[in-house]
């Protein structure tokens, strides 16, 4: 809805996710930022835009047991998957 005055977050809008423990760690930094980012990061958000379906964001981020990022909605997946998920450096506007 790029056009609309208000649109709920993506996350009322997902399926519930059933929770399955995975191993690894995932880095899930924004390019935009000054700050120094492990070589693995992918920045996850630019893979997308607002037509694209959730679900393979979702997929991508479930490959983990734990998530690093400092994209919101990374850091929400994380959570509802039950992901050990650390976030840092949001900027709020």
């Amino acid at each position: 809805m790029p056009d609309a005055p208000f649109c709920h977050d993506m996350a009322f809008y997902i399926d519930p996710i059933p929770s399955v423990k995975k191993s690894g760690t995932g880095y899930f930094f924004s390019t935009e930022n000054q700050m120094e980012i492990p070589a693995e990061s992918s920045d996850i958000i630019l893979k997308g835009s607002h037509l694209s379906s959730i679900y393979p964001f979702i997929d991508t981020i479930s490959q983990y047991g734990i998530v690093h990022t400092d994209r919101l909605h990374v850091a929400i997946v994380g959570c509802l998957l039950g992901l050990s998920t650390f976030a840092k450096n949001f900027q709020v506007f």
